[in-house]
């Protein structure tokens, strides 16, 4: 280290100087990355003043933390860590404290899965748990089986509709239903009906025709099915989707040719999620127009919300074959793959999307989070930066820039990102909490302990996992 004496530099440790005259003299020693030591030492005459020091070093302290990597089959399993929820699988949870912990595993339908792990410092534990199903228990529900002469009438349960004939019911509470049939051209049935746990009820009735009016001309006809269909598109425009339904049946029951109108009913049982219906109607479209992208595209759509994903990359690209120019496919199609691990393939279209549209946010944020969870940080941080250059106040991206930053280790860059995100949103907890951890390594406990404070009014559980990593 550097050895200073009344500021003039004397050479480097270890070190004697002789010929100091008696009196105070400031000594100073400096070493770069260790904190400075200054003191007056009193020299006398005809004696060795020995001066022995240990500097405190300035560098940040490596993490003393540990990883877990969490995956599931089936996914969206809710996890849980020494009975704290942490997330839905697939999950990764940093900045946990090494030793042995309990972690829980919860899925209606399945077996809780609950086995020890062991978190290990600036280690990753990761974990892939298939659960079982759970046994089946005694039926506490019933079914309905609903079917009609002519087929496709309108079926209402106490009053709520409920989709067309043939038409089955699940997991029904038992009891009494109001139970109503309509179908244009036929009389409405009403009738009241039973349901009892475990059992299936049928009902199997003949609808009665209205008498007959004179047969209206075909250019009548036209003109029924353009408003019936009309008057749906506008309900559905504005959303008024259980309205629209009823007046596309009615267009349905004039004309069933037409795949523009099979797709708009698709799309309305879409946005109830009424995703069986919303399916069939689709692929009817298809088979009336198959040169059409429209439908393969909504049923990409609804197979990636039913978690069907080799489905919906089959129809994201028979749509792109027939028109290859939306890059709202290519990015669909990413996802999909993206949701099955297939990175290499989302990276692909996700690019090929950008190359479309330069300013597909969506794309680079994916592309982000592939490469973050690669360990890819430089190709994760160009494609978060493309993302904020194109939507500046997008929080969730700057939050995912400074976890990059966290990740990689550049702990400075990761608070600006973290403070970005908290700028646009004051309330976003998850960047209150990183910012905290990021405070923490850079060994900054008093900045650490001002989102602590702020945390426990956003989310308390985050805040007290802080505490627990400033208070070691």
């Amino acid at each position: 280290m550097v050895v200073l004496v009344a500021g003039q530099y004397m050479g480097k440790t270890p070190l004697a100087i002789d010929n100091i005259s008696p009196g105070k003299h400031k000594v100073t020693l400096v070493l770069v990355d260790y904190e400075k030591y200054a003191e007056e030492i009193n020299v006398i005459a005809g004696k060795v003043v020995d001066v022995s020091v240990t500097l405190a070093s300035t560098k940040p302290k490596p993490p003393s933390v540990g990883k877990l990597v969490l995956d599931s089959t089936p996914s969206s399993a809710k996890a849980y860590l020494n009975n704290t929820y942490i997330g839905t699988t697939p999950l990764t949870v940093d900045q946990l404290k090494p030793g042995d912990c309990q972690l829980k595993l919860s899925k209606d339908g399945y077996q809780d899965w609950i086995k020890k792990v062991t978190i290990v410092v600036s280690k990753t534990n990761t974990l892939s748990i298939s659960l079982i199903d759970k046994p089946k228990s005694a039926p506490v529900h019933g079914q309905l089986s609903i079917d009609s002469t002519p087929p496709s009438a309108q079926v209402y349960l106490n009053d709520k509709v409920k989709g067309t004939t043939p038409l089955t019911l699940d997991n029904l509470t038992p009891g009494t239903y109001r139970l109503k049939m309509t179908k244009e051209g036929y009389q409405d049935l009403k009738q009241e009906v039973q349901v009892k746990a475990g059992e299936t009820t049928q009902i199997t009735t003949n609808l009665s025709l209205i008498p007959k009016k004179e047969e209206p001309a075909p250019e009548e006809k036209d003109t029924a099915y353009q408003q019936f269909f009309q008057q749906g598109r506008n309900y559905y425009d504005g959303g008024l989707y259980p309205e629209a339904i009823p007046l596309f049946l009615k267009a349905l029951d004039i004309d069933d040719t037409d795949w523009e109108l099979h797709y708009y009913l698709g799309k309305t049982y879409q946005e109830l999620k009424m995703y069986n219906s919303a399916i069939e109607c689709y692929k009817k479209a298809i088979g009336l127009n198959p040169q059409e992208y429209l439908p393969y595209f909504s049923l990409g759509y609804v197979y990636n919300k039913v978690e069907l994903y080799k489905g919906a990359i089959d129809a994201y690209e028979k749509a792109i074959k027939i028109n290859p120019k939306p890059d709202i496919l290519y990015t669909s199609i990413a996802i999909a793959c993206y949701n099955i691990r297939l990175y290499s393939e989302a990276i692909k279209h996700h690019k090929k999307a950008i190359s479309i549209n330069p300013i597909d946010t969506t794309s680079y944020a994916y592309l982000g989070e592939i490469y973050l969870e690669s360990g890819l940080y430089d190709l994760a941080l160009e494609s978060y930066q493309q993302a904020i250059r194109i939507d500046a106040i997008n929080e969730e991206t700057h939050f995912k820039m400074g976890q990059t930053y966290y990740e990689s280790g550049n702990y400075p860059e990761a608070a600006n990102s973290f403070k970005q995100a908290i700028r646009i949103n004051p309330t976003y907890a998850q960047a209150y909490h990183f910012l905290g951890l990021t405070y923490v390594a850079l060994g900054d406990k008093i900045s650490a302990n001002k989102q602590y404070e702020i945390l426990k009014n956003l989310d308390l559980p985050s805040a007290q996992k802080l505490k627990e990593l400033i208070d070691k």
